[in-house]
Parts: C-alpha cells; sequence; structure tokens
C-alpha cells in the first residue's frame, strides 16, 4: 500500500485502523518541490458528497434486527464532523457532507475518479489490507507540481475541470471495509466492529487528518469489538485539528488558549520533545505537539486551566511507543535530521484491538 504521491491525482492509502505505532493528532503532509503542505478539500465552505457503490446490505454488515441501515450510520458519522460545536456551542469546522447516491456501478475498489464512494467489498482486498487492517481511506490529491496557484486539473470524466487554489488538494477519497470483518450498524457484540465508530475515525482521515496517540480520540488507531469498541464523540483533540484545517466560528475559541512556551534541557533549547496539555479538572490529556528546533511549543487548546506536561521521545520503538518518526504527519518534521517522511505516513501492521 504505498504512496503514489507528487504525481497529478495521486492515490495515499491512508487510515489504516488497527493497533501499532503511535501518532500525536497530526495532518497530512504533502512534498511538492521540497516544501511540505497540508492537504485539504479546495472551496472556502467545503460540501463533499459520498456515494455508497452498493445497493442491498452488504455480506459482512449486520444489522442486528433493528433495522438500521449502513447509509443511516455512515450520514450520522458524517454528521459527527460537520455538527461538532465547541465548549462555546459555536460550529468547530466550515465542512459539510451530503449523500449522493447508492449506486452497484460504482468502483468496488479504491479509484480516483472524483466519486467519494464508501464500500465493503473490495475486490483487491488481499492486497490493499494489511495485516489487522479493518478499514482505510484511499486519498487522491492533486498538486501543482511547484507551479503557481490556483491551478486547474483533470479529474476522470468531470466536467469543468476543478481549480485547486492550494498548493496541494484532496480531490477524491474512497473508504474501504475490510470484507473479512463484520460491521454492525447498531448494537455491536462478539466479534463484530461498531460501523459509526470506524467511520467516524476514516472521515477524519477523508479531512485530512492523520492519527492521534490520545486514547480517547477519534484519530486514535487502536479500537475494540463489541460495546467496548463504540465511540463516536469527538474530542478536544479531533476538533482543534479538524477546526485548523475547515475553521468554523468555533475554531477561534482556542485561538485565545493557545499554550506556548519553551523547553530547555542543561541550559539549552530542546528540539522534539513531546509536550502534552493536561485538563486540570479532568485529568486528560487533550492535545500534544512537539518543540521545533529552537525548542518553542504551541498547544491548540479551549480556554481553560491546564498542566503542561514534556517528556522525551524513545530512541526507536523497542523503547517507548512515541518516537520522532510517529510525529512524521506533523508540519515540520518532514525535512529535518531525523530523516524524511516515509512514503506511507499511516502504514500500520498489526492486530487490530
Amino acid at each position: 500500500m504505498n504512496r503514489k504521491r507528487l504525481l497529478l491525482l495521486g492515490v495515499a492509502i491512508v487510515g489504516l485502523f488497527t493497533a501499532g505505532a503511535l501518532l500525536a493528532t497530526n495532518f497530512q503532509i504533502y512534498e511538492v518541490s521540497g516544501s511540505y503542505y497540508l492537504a485539504v478539500w479546495p472551496g472556502s465552505t467545503p460540501v463533499i458528497t459520498w456515494n455508497l457503490n452498493f445497493t442491498s446490505l452488504p455480506a459482512n454488515v449486520n444489522e442486528n434486527g433493528t433495522g438500521v441501515t449502513p447509509q443511516t450510520v455512515l450520514a450520522n458519522a458524517f454528521n459527527t464532523w460537520q455538527s461538532a460545536t465547541s465548549p462555546a456551542s459555536e460550529p468547530v469546522t466550515n465542512i459539510s457532507f451530503t449523500f449522493g447516491s447508492a449506486n452497484n456501478s460504482f468502483a468496488q475498489g479504491p479509484e480516483v475518479d472524483c466519486v467519494n464512494v464508501v464500500g465493503f467489498a473490495d475486490p483487491n482486498a488481499a492486497t490493499d489490507f494489511g495485516t489487522g487492517v479493518i478499514a482505510f481511506a484511499s486519498i487522491g490529491t492533486t498538486n501543482s507540481g511547484g507551479g503557481a496557484v490556483p491551478f486547474t486539473y483533470t479529474c476522470g470524466s468531470v466536467t469543468p475541470n476543478p481549480t485547486c487554489p492550494l498548493q496541494v488538494c484532496i480531490v477524491d477519497v474512497d473508504i474501504m471495509f475490510n470484507p473479512g470483518y463484520t460491521f454492525a450498524t447498531s448494537e455491536a457484540s462478539g466479534s463484530q466492529y461498531d460501523l459509526q465508530s470506524v467511520a467516524t475515525h476514516e472521515i477524519g482521515h477523508l479531512m485530512g487528518l492523520d492519527h492521534s496517540n490520545i486514547a480517547h480520540a477519534i484519530m486514535y488507531p487502536y479500537g475494540d469489538t463489541s460495546q467496548i469498541g463504540v465511540h463516536t464523540a469527538l474530542t478536544i483533540d479531533d476538533m482543534v485539528g479538524v477546526g485548523h484545517l475547515y475553521a468554523g466560528p468555533g475554531s477561534a475559541d482556542y485561538s485565545g488558549g493557545q499554550i506556548t512556551g519553551t523547553v530547555t534541557l542543561g541550559g539549552a533549547n530542546l528540539y522534539a520533545a513531546d509536550v502534552q496539555a493536561i485538563d486540570a479538572t479532568t485529568g486528560n490529556v487533550v492535545t500534544e505537539n512537539l518543540t521545533s528546533p529552537s525548542g518553542v511549543y504551541k498547544l491548540r487548546v479551549y480556554n481553560g486551566t491546564y498542566y503542561v506536561y514534556v517528556q522525551s521521545l524513545a530512541p526507536n520503538q523497542n523503547s517507548g511507543p512515541t518516537m520522532i518518526t510517529n510525529f512524521k504527519g506533523q508540519a515540520g518534521y518532514g525535512n529535518n535530521s531525523f530523516g524524511s517522511i516515509p512514503s506511507n505516513p499511516t502504514n500500520y501492521t498489526g492486530l487490530f484491538y
């Protein structure tokens, strides 16, 4: 599952919802002519249409006698991000989603055709899904090739050609669920995965978010079966991330609550220290970031009282879960002495639990 990046309408397989390495809440980062950019949907108020590539209940989806359809559950998952509100009850984002259609003729596997498809019967499942991967978001992007912006691009049979006002735009996302696993639209039990929980995570990738290493965040890459795995509510970490990409009125609420500072060790500024904001009332870690080469950190949080906790990163995967390579989706850590961004920034393998 390699990323075909830096090409017009390249595909990135991201959002592998499984156990493996941990990341802080980050953004998908793409390289264009040696520079690194976030990838977002174009438009001041993006409206994303999503579709189903099936018209009858997939064999690996169980309604458990409730009559709750996959379309209803997926619509709820999309709405979770669209309707997110800040602690001040203001919309966090300006992105919205609308259902297109259900059509068996849509591509059954990931394909860059500017048709955003959700499916459960990927014909290339044997190669598209790594060990333990139960779902992924295949993200098609286009870039200016280092040229001027805005620029136009060709996307299948779409007419006229769309315009991207940024260096990198997301133009197509297909969310695929592993046909080897069973998903429940409600009342998940046994070995069933709660469909809305997994879908909400993958939609975060659809918008441009990478993984989080905060365990209660939607973008955390761990999960479980049955009711243990039901997790559908966004956390502060999720909201400040998506609010940064698609700023709604509520995203301004955390601008006055930024925590900034400098980390030093032995009198020297410390590069790539992991800094976490801990809510003084709940004791929960709400977000985190790494220090810059000059030791400076900035944490986006909503107004409140927080403790700041700093920890060093493990030198390798055998010494601890949080490493410099786990922050490869964080702006500023792609081209440095620790190495370049890997070809697939979210390629995790392992047992999903």
